[in-house]
């Protein structure tokens, strides 16, 4: 992916920096999109697990 200089709003920045206790842009924008990908896979995870993924890919599970 190309390197570019998007427009960041300051406000955010501090905010994310805050909680995610990081004090260099770079360090906050790769722990924000690590952050926003990890969430995103834990949701996936967990709306296959409810719609039955573990029990069709383990039927085992079923017998206990």
């Amino acid at each position: 992916m190309s390197r570019s200089a998007p427009h960041i709003d300051d406000t955010l920045l501090a905010e994310a920096a805050a909680i995610l206790g990081t004090s260099e842009l770079t360090a906050t924008v790769n722990a924000a999109l690590a952050d926003v990908v990890g969430r995103r896979k834990r949701e996936q995870f967990a709306d296959w697990v409810q719609a039955g993924g573990l029990h069709r890919a383990h039927p085992e599970f079923d017998e206990r």
